[in-house]
């Protein structure tokens, strides 16, 4: 069974006992189209035949938009986002989902970027100093992160600085630190 919504509303539902794809498209066999109007339920019988429908979605699109957002990786995201209509909300809380799975692997870099200066700094520290401040910069990084998918989700800033903030605050600081170590300053 598929059903088909548009603006909401369901339009068209598309029920078979076998629904298969193939060069012509959809192919069904004893099956029935339900077209919702205003005012009236259309139905219609297939015995056998193409997609007398109009439904022209393939199937890995057909699967990709029975998968919530959140468990999209980027490719479907993207095209799921170019394809559904979605309130300004729901459009934006998506498009920083969509900057995120791009930032969120970059923080080897940032935390790479980071921790060689204060590896190469002399060890003036105990052990369990260097574990705090490790984990201090951990949850700093989630903080940053929070505070950046709110601020994209809402409309305060674009979607792509709200995901990315965690990355161009603490791999500016990273940046800093380096160059600091590098020349001496």
């Amino acid at each position: 069974m598929i059903q088909e919504m548009e603006h909401g509303q369901l339009v068209r539902t598309l029920k078979s006992k076998e629904l298969l794809w193939g060069e012509g498209g959809w192919y069904f066999r004893e099956g029935d189209i339900f077209t919702y109007r205003e005012d009236a339920v259309i139905p219609v019988r297939v015995t056998e035949g193409y997609n007398p429908s109009g439904f022209e979605k393939t199937p890995e699109q057909v699967i990709s938009l029975s998968r919530r957002p959140e468990e999209m990786n980027w490719w479907e995201l993207k095209w799921y986002l170019e394809n559904t209509e979605l309130s300004t909300r729901k459009r934006r809380q998506y498009e920083v989902q969509l900057h995120l799975k791009m930032a969120f692997p970059f923080a080897c870099m940032v935390f790479a970027l980071l921790g060689t200066p204060l590896a190469l700094q002399s060890q003036r520290r105990t052990s369990s100093a260097g574990l705090g401040i490790t984990l201090l910069n951990v949850i700093f990084y989630y903080v940053l992160m929070a505070v950046g998918t709110f601020l994209g989700q809402s409309g305060l800033t674009s979607p792509w600085v709200g995901a990315w903030l965690q990355n161009l605050v603490i791999g500016g600081y990273g940046l800093y630190l380096f160059i600091r170590k590098a020349f001496n300053i």
